[in-house]
């Protein structure tokens, strides 16, 4: 659930918003009383989903401020949130400091076409940082992880995302096969582990090393440029809030 208020002089008002599925609830009132609540019901998830995000868009144009609980205990803070990749979408897995900052189902939903774990190499990435931080603990995580997922666990070529303009990634592309798969398909699979290198270690430990986080987000560049030179404009919206998402996150390990 989120929640918000409108409170100056004029206003005093509460209005929350609940969804379950392809459904929400809305609750609104004046602050003190009970209020009243509202369900609507949709064809999707993903259709309540957007129309949930437009009715919130509304609301802060309106005036109203989102309230958020700044507190974490020290304990929670400090703890490991380790739990296999089926437990990823349960409440108690993510630390805190995730489901504080990364709130879209896509982060949660294994099954959202764009889930940053939904892939196998989304999936597989979360998987090894666990095994990592089962063995070695906190800070566990070096800069170099995504490579040597790469080269070292998975016999893939590491292409770092060093040039993620459409130019040069169509260059990669029509240039001499990397790999065994497609330079396409590589470049994906790099893509989707460095992304799902700096979101895991978030998830587990609740910051992420500022080298990760830069990877991740000059991927997301570079996927939707691969994206936008296949045709393909599936997903675009997704990465954009994943990208804002995690530009705005600001616990550095």
């Amino acid at each position: 659930m989120r929640s918000f208020v409108c409170q100056n002089e004029r206003s005093n008002k509460f209005w929350r918003i609940e969804r379950s599925g392809a459904s929400y609830t809305v609750y609104f009132g004046r602050i003190g009383t009970g209020g009243r609540s509202l369900t609507k019901w949709f064809r999707s998830a993903e259709e309540c989903e957007r129309q949930a995000e437009r009715i919130i868009a509304q609301k802060l144009k309106k005036g109203y401020l989102e309230e958020i609980s700044l507190f974490v205990s020290l304990e929670d803070d400090r703890r490991l949130y380790l739990g296999s990749a089926m437990e990823i979408g349960q409440e108690e897995a993510p630390h805190p400091q995730f489901k504080r900052h990364f709130r879209h189902t896509i982060y949660s939903d294994w099954n959202h076409a764009h889930s940053p774990f939904g892939s196998p190499e989304g999936a597989g990435t979360l998987r090894a940082l666990e095994e990592l931080y089962l063995r070695w603990g906190h800070g566990a995580v070096s800069d170099d992880f995504p490579q040597l997922l790469l080269e070292r666990d998975w016999d893939l070529f590491y292409v770092p995302p060093l040039q993620v303009a459409e130019s040069d990634v169509a260059k990669l592309l029509n240039g001499p096969r990397l790999d065994r798969q497609s330079n396409a398909e590589l470049l994906l699979a790099n893509d989707r582990v460095l992304i799902a290198s700096a979101l895991g270690q978030i998830k587990i430990e609740g910051v992420v090393r500022p080298a990760l986080k830069r990877g991740a987000l000059l991927a997301l560049e570079r996927m939707d440029a691969l994206f936008r030179l296949s045709g393909d404009s599936n997903g675009l919206a997704e990465r954009a809030q994943i990208a804002r998402d995690l530009a705005a996150f600001h616990r550095l390990a």
